[in-house]
C-alpha cells in the first residue's frame, strides 16, 4: 500500500489532490480485497473498485495533459507515452477481470504501485517544477 507523503507533492495543488485520491483509491482496492472472504463477492468488489480507480486515473491524466498543452510543456510527448503505458495496462487488467479471465492480482498492484511512485517522483515532479515556473512568469 502507498501512503500519501510530502515527497509526492509536485507543487500544483489540483494535481497533488488528484494524486492523493489515486493513492486512496488504490489503497481502498487492497483493503477491500483483504476483507473479502467470499470469492464471488471479492471479484465484484474488486471490479467496481478497479473500475473507479481506472476511470479516476484516466480523468486525472487528461487534466494533467491539459496543463502540459496549455503551458507548452517541452516533454509532453514522452510524458503522454508514460500515461498511455499505464492506461493500457490498467485497462487490460480491468477487462480481464470483467471477462472472468482473472482477478486483480497483487503482482498487478505492485506493477501499478511502482509505476505510480516512479511517475510521480520523476515525471510529475519535473512537470510540477515547470508549471510552477510558468505560473510565476505568467503572474509577472
Amino acid at each position: 500500500m502507498l501512503k500519501w507523503d510530502v515527497v509526492y507533492h509536485i507543487g500544483v495543488p489540483v494535481l497533488d489532490k488528484q494524486h492523493n485520491r489515486i493513492i486512496e483509491l488504490a489503497n481502498d482496492l487492497v483493503v477491500n480485497i483483504l476483507r473479502c472472504e467470499d470469492i464471488e463477492k471479492e471479484r465484484q468488489i474488486t471490479e467496481a473498485a478497479l473500475a473507479e480507480l481506472v476511470a479516476y486515473t484516466a480523468n486525472h491524466l487528461q487534466e494533467e495533459e491539459g496543463y502540459m498543452q496549455q503551458y507548452n510543456y517541452p516533454e509532453i510527448a514522452e510524458h503522454k507515452r508514460e500515461h498511455e503505458i499505464l492506461m493500457t495496462e490498467a485497462q487490460r487488467i480491468l477487462a480481464e477481470s470483467q471477462q472472468g479471465k482473472g482477478g486483480f492480482s497483487f503482482d498487478a498492484l505492485m506493477v501499478m504501485k511502482k509505476w505510480l511512485e516512479e511517475h510521480i517522483l520523476v515525471c510529475d515532479k519535473k512537470l510540477g517544477a515547470f508549471l510552477q515556473l510558468a505560473e510565476q512568469k505568467h503572474e509577472k
